[in-house]
């Protein structure tokens, strides 16, 4: 009885230690970078080109397969009173490369939030779905080490909310739906094209929704399904002045 209980806590100890030597985890973000150096700059600023300063910026490295997990904080940085930051650093020759891991930039959204007045859109208002992760950028163009990098991070100012009407849907398939999403500039450069709302879905007759909008341009994409048809509806709507909103409607 002793010997089979002796067995199974050498094997659990044996499992323990083979899962903590596949899991690599380093911080070098403090570390001088003094010879094939990578640039990493850029200025976090909101509607009208203030700075916003004290916000950390970090640069990551990830690679995850069946063998190994391997984590690598590369550099970081804190933007200066006019909002820019800067961190030089250098890069493993896998890190470079695009087919294997993930080399990311990422801003602290703690940081972020404290500094913003309710003018401008948060990162709390923000919906954080499935695509919508703005608090990282993936860097997919590093083609040589020695090279400077420009990536900035924009937070617009928010309007008055705006109202969406979906109507008259009646569904006569399960596969029927009605919805849509809204799309504005906000955060690092390729998160423009993500929905900063998870998508609004019809599930009545009439379908009323207020929506945060901001001042600048705001991109509507309506999706409908029905019988089998599938139909996108594109709008672009410039909104000029804060106590300014939309107020528009769709039907099925």
């Amino acid at each position: 009885m002793y010997s089979i209980n002796l067995k199974l806590i050498l094997k659990s100890f044996l499992i323990l230690f083979l899962f903590q030597s596949c899991i690599k985890d380093d911080d070098d973000s403090n570390l001088m970078c003094y010879d094939e150096c990578t640039t990493i700059k850029g200025k976090v600023f909101k509607d009208g080109g203030e700075g916003v300063k004290n916000v950390e910026i970090s640069l990551h490295y990830w690679h995850k397969d069946k063998f190994a997990y391997i984590k690598r904080k590369i550099g970081k940085s804190i933007t200066d009173s006019n909002g820019y930051y800067k961190m030089v650093v250098y890069l493993h020759d896998s890190e470079t490369d695009r087919g294997r891991g993930n080399l990311e930039l990422r801003i602290n959204n703690k940081n972020l939030e404290t500094s913003l007045t309710n003018d401008f859109l948060k990162p709390s208002e923000v919906e954080q779905g499935v695509s919508a992760e703005y608090d990282k950028y993936r860097i997919d163009d590093i083609v040589e080490k020695e090279s400077t990098l420009e990536i900035d991070y924009f937070i617009p100012l928010k309007s008055k909310k705006s109202i969406i009407s979906l109507n008259n849907f009646s569904s006569t398939s399960k596969d029927d739906n009605f919805f849509f999403s809204l799309h504005v500039p906000y955060g690092f450069p390729n998160k423009y094209v993500y929905p900063i709302q998870e998508e609004r879905f019809a599930n009545s007759l009439n379908n009323e929704f207020n929506v945060v909008t901001i001042i600048g341009k705001n991109t509507v994409i309506v999706t409908k399904r029905k019988n089998g048809n599938l139909e996108n509806i594109k709008k672009e709507i410039e909104i000029l002045e804060k106590n300014k909103n939309f107020n528009i409607s769709y039907d099925y």
